[in-house]
């Protein structure tokens, strides 16, 4: 696994966790509020109840006391008590409880009912309610077989045993399973509107947040290659230095050279073998010089800003000649068709344009086997651009060439830099242009090169 992948995987990573962190606390925020919701509902249920049943208690006092006050007496807490008798007849009530100012028991029906001392926290001049779930949390009910095990509502209710306002109260138990279904249903629709809404926020934060990270990857990825071309475009500027230096330095030696072994001959030319080498070595001579001609060609261009104009089919023509002069290629088939008739380029575009299809046939030219073949195509893809392509019938560059993408690689060939590809990539852009790879398979190497046209013949005459 490469650095590039490692770094990807870690990202990832990093987003992934991002995005469940996120959901987690849009699920706590949306828990958070539901949750005192809840408690609020199930609270204004409970203070219905005993509201409810404080208005019954008070109904049934004022008329169970009546005969009481109207015979000029005070009602006692057992007038109260006996007045509340007939609650226990009502729907779903239990038990009843009645207590004392001091908080004591004073009456229980039924008798089986459990006394208790009525706790402080109840003593108070308001009705209240409250939910058990089953006696346990009931403080331990039982009063006989058949009653049930919950779930309970339990109501105090403060009642007055005279005009002095000297507080008793009343404590029914009742069945708590209609308050227990009401409950139930609000916490299932309370829960299923916390659930859509957490769903619905968390696609959406998934959305946001995976669209934000998409477009922080797309741009990450552009900054990276940014960063790349401009190492690149560093390098090679170096690089256009020292070449630079380079042939002009290589180019007088170059030129004696050339001329020593055309006019001198070896003392034993007579060998047919020492003749051949001389040969060879005659042939490299005039080769890198051209080579360095070139280049130098180019340079100059580049420092006087030439405007001179080149035809396409004349750079191909430059090209071919340049494949053909290779001793590889003369058992390969050089094959050029222009569709760009008439079409011209600037001569700063015909030089560097050169200087990459040259680089690509040598090394279409050293891929391709004998009997095999090198092409190069011309066509016009708008008013502005044309592209040449360089097709040969060779098995393929290497899987680490093509994924490197014209960035710098280790070369397989014996002295070689590695960067050939990547010095024409940019040679290409220097143009006005681009060098794309088309295909590369066991069929053999395309290469696309765009550059820049001007106003054809035919046109501006």
């Amino acid at each position: 696994m490469n650095a590039s992948t490692s770094s990807h995987l870690a990202e990832t990573r990093t987003h992934r966790g991002i995005l469940v962190g996120a959901v987690l606390v849009l699920v706590g925020i949306v828990g958070g509020v539901t949750w005192p919701l809840r408690s609020a509902l199930h609270q204004q249920v409970l203070r219905r109840e005993a509201a409810a049943m404080a208005a019954v208690v008070e109904v049934q006092q004022e008329t169970g006391t009546q005969q009481v006050r109207e015979l000029g007496l005070e009602p006692e807490i057992l007038d109260v008590f006996y007045a509340l008798l007939e609650s226990p007849r009502l729907e779903g009530v239990v038990a009843m409880q009645m207590f004392e100012p001091s908080g004591e028991i004073a009456f229980a029906v039924p008798d089986s009912a459990f006394v208790e001392t009525l706790p402080p926290a109840e003593q108070r001049t308001l009705a209240r309610a409250h939910y058990h779930a089953d006696s346990s949390s009931a403080g331990g009910m039982g009063w006989g077989q058949g009653v049930g095990d919950g779930p309970w509502l339990e109501v105090v209710v403060p009642v007055a045993e005279d005009t002095s306002e000297n507080h008793g109260w009343v404590r029914y138990w009742l069945n708590g399973s209609r308050v227990a279904a009401e409950l139930a249903e609000i916490d299932r629709r309370l829960w299923q509107q916390a659930g859509i809404s957490a769903a619905g926020g968390g696609l959406i934060l998934l959305f946001g947040l995976g669209w934000a990270f998409s477009r922080l990857r797309r741009r990450s990825a552009d900054l990276a290659r940014a960063n790349q071309e401009l190492l690149l475009n560093s390098k090679t500027a170096a690089i256009g230095a020292i070449s630079a230096h380079l042939m002009h330095g290589l180019n007088n030696p170059l030129a004696g050279l050339e001329g020593f072994i055309s006019d001198e001959s070896p003392e034993n030319a007579g060998a047919a073998t020492s003749g051949e080498a001389w040969a060879a070595a005659a042939e490299t001579t005039r080769r890198v010089r051209r080579m360095v001609n070139e280049v130098m060609a180019v340079l100059q261009d580049e420092t006087a800003g030439g405007d001179f104009t080149m035809e396409v089919q004349d750079v191909l023509d430059a090209a071919a000649d340049h494949v053909r002069a290779n001793p590889g290629s003369s058992e390969i088939e050089i094959a050029v068709s222009s569709e760009c008739e008439g079409v011209q380029v600037s001569g700063r575009v015909a030089s560097l344009t050169g200087l990459v299809i040259n680089n690509l046939t040598d090394n279409a030219v050293a891929a391709t086997t004998a009997g095999g073949q090198v092409q190069l195509r011309a066509e016009p893809v708008s008013a502005e651009m044309a592209v040449i392509k360089i097709i040969d019938t060779g098995p393929g560059l290497p899987d680490e060439v093509r994924a490197a993408a014209f960035a710098p690689v280790a070369s397989r060939k014996p002295g070689g830099a590695g960067i050939g590809l990547a010095l024409s990539g940019a040679l290409a852009k220097h143009a006005g242009g681009e060098l794309r790879m088309g295909k590369s398979d066991s069929q053999g190497t395309t290469f696309v090169l765009e550059v820049p046209i001007l106003t054809s013949l035919s046109t501006s005459s």
